[in-house]
């Protein structure tokens, strides 16, 4: 292949990288930028192996010890990664910072887990994608409207041996607890996420009809809860009529 060519080509790649990086990360392609500029900058030949070494060192250093600090100055706090009351349901949520909420949001999630624990002292809330750490505006993809830091994505709760456990999917997405779809019945994005659940074998876990009904009754008691969205067939099930709770509509993935 021409020098040139190659140039060229090479190029593009890096671009590419650099948007799927910030779109799935934010900072990803920051750092994937920074070392760019370095290896352009350094008069040292590099080995193919010392960039995508460096970019992960960096990135996760970064994620874990410089992120959390500057989130700060956008009004974003990370939420917990083992805590007795709010937990990942997947550590890549935290490891692509997809886990930081506005403070508002951040304390009205505790007072919610706080008030599902005192019915039920086992539980814990296993929070989904949420925002990135950083500037309103930035959807986290694919969510588009998480974006300001106000809004996650919550799990069902679960139930094994009368304990409360984690939903059936490695990501926490894609495990629907009824397979209807009514209203939305051959739209690809809105099922889109039964390809993400990579469903656990042998798990014996069951959807928890009453503890369900019961952390949705407190999150729409909440001041600050505007809106949560749910399936209607779900909503009639779970004997739900609060005017908080409402269909997300068939342009989005299914909630």
């Amino acid at each position: 292949m021409p020098s040139g060519v190659f140039f060229m080509v090479r190029n593009i790649g890096n671009i590419v990288i650099i948007v799927l990086l910030t779109g799935l990360t934010q900072i990803g392609g920051i750092v994937y930028l920074i070392l760019l500029i370095w290896k352009r900058v350094d008069k040292k030949q590099w080995p193919d192996f010392r960039l995508p070494i460096l970019f992960f060192a960096f990135y996760i250093f970064s994620t874990f010890a410089i992120i959390p600090y500057l989130s700060v100055i956008f009004n974003r706090k990370s939420l917990p990664i083992s805590q007795a009351t709010i937990r990942p349901k997947a550590f890549y949520t935290v490891l692509m910072n997809r886990h930081y909420v506005h403070e508002d949001l951040y304390r009205t999630m505790f007072e919610i887990g706080d008030q599902f624990r005192s019915k039920y002292p086992d539980a814990k809330l296993f929070y989904l994608d949420a925002g990135f750490p950083f500037i309103n505006g930035f959807p986290l993809w694919p969510h588009l409207s998480h974006d300001d830091g106000r809004k996650i994505d919550l799990a069902f709760v679960y139930e094994k041996d009368g304990s409360i456990v984690p939903n059936p999917s490695a990501t926490g997405y894609g495990i629907f607890v009824n397979e209807a779809t009514e209203v939305c019945s051959g739209r690809f994005v809105y099922g889109l996420s039964r390809y993400l659940g990579w469903h656990r074998p042998f798990y014996e876990g069951v959807f928890n009809k009453t503890a369900t009904a019961d952390l949705i009754e407190i999150m729409v008691g909440h001041d600050r809860v505007e809106k949560i969205f749910l399936e209607p067939y779900l909503k009639r099930n779970l004997g739900i009529s609060h005017a908080k709770v409402r269909f997300q509509g068939c342009h989005s993935v299914r909630h």
